[in-house]
């Protein structure tokens, strides 16, 4: 089974949909980046790659001039719409935006490691897409899973508590995830430039793209974007070179160049 079966089979299901559904907010390495960039995303067009359910539509809809979100799952972009009918949603795949004209937009967001999700080559050409529709010096904000997080391999654990409801819940939940890990773990590999792994998002049900920072970097070059800034999740701007170990994701901000 390919990683785009995996996740595609997860995120289009009303489970997963409802699971982001209710959720809404930026995250604060998120809100740090807005502001920095405060004057180069207030009324600018911005394609916001990965909406899902509409976590961050409504914040960024009454930041920017032009709102564009877009996700594969129909049904995530369907509760997006619902929630946000003044903004405008569409099913659309970050592999293939040619929906979109070269320079359409300012500004490229994908947001909650939503890239990962892609298979390697995939993610290659979704970097190139991305790159066309922004115009020249135009700004890509996106987030990626740190290969040198020291626990992006761990396994499945019960967690003792002397709560028997929560208990009970821990333990279903446990066993959930061995049983989707023992499924999904044969799919993973271990190439030098990268990881796919079976991490515990979701009781371990996705397949997951696993990057550190120096390679990531160097993605971006052969893309024909410059590297502007990388934060922590926590939203630590990190000195040239430092590749955080505790640190489950790192954010780019990134600028097209020609």
């Amino acid at each position: 089974m390919s990683t785009d079966q995996v996740n595609v089979g997860f995120y289009d299901t009303p489970g997963a949909a409802a699971h982001y559904g209710g959720r809404s907010g930026l995250l604060t390495v998120e809100v740090f980046i807005l502001f920095k960039y405060h004057d180069e995303i207030v009324g600018s067009r911005l394609l916001d790659v990965g909406c899902g359910a509409g976590r961050t539509t409504q914040f960024l809809c009454e930041w920017v001039g032009e709102y564009v979100g877009i996700d594969y799952s129909a049904e995530m972009v369907r509760i997006c719409s619902d929630q946000h009918d003044h903004c405008r949603c569409e099913v659309a795949d970050a592999r293939d935006l040619s929906l979109f004209k070269d320079g359409a937009f300012d500004v490229v967001l994908f947001s909650h490691n939503g890239i990962d999700a892609l298979p390697h080559a995939d993610r290659l050409r979704s970097l190139a897409e991305m790159r066309r529709v922004l115009r020249p010096k135009g700004l890509l904000i996106f987030s990626t899973h740190n290969r040198d997080y020291r626990h992006a391999r761990s396994e499945p654990r019960l967690v003792w508590t002397y709560d028997p409801c929560a208990m009970l819940k821990r333990t279903v939940q446990f066993l959930r995830a061995r049983q989707n890990r023992k499924r999904n773990r044969v799919h993973e590999q271990f190439k030098d430039d990268h990881w796919v792994l079976n991490d515990r998002a979701h009781n371990y049900s996705l397949l997951t793209y696993h990057i550190d920072r120096d390679v990531q970097e160097q993605q971006l070059s052969d893309a024909g974007y410059e590297v502007l800034d990388v934060y922590s999740k926590s939203g630590e701007a990190l000195a040239g070179g430092a590749r955080p170990d505790d640190s489950p994701w790192l954010y780019f901000v990134a600028r097209r160049v020609d």
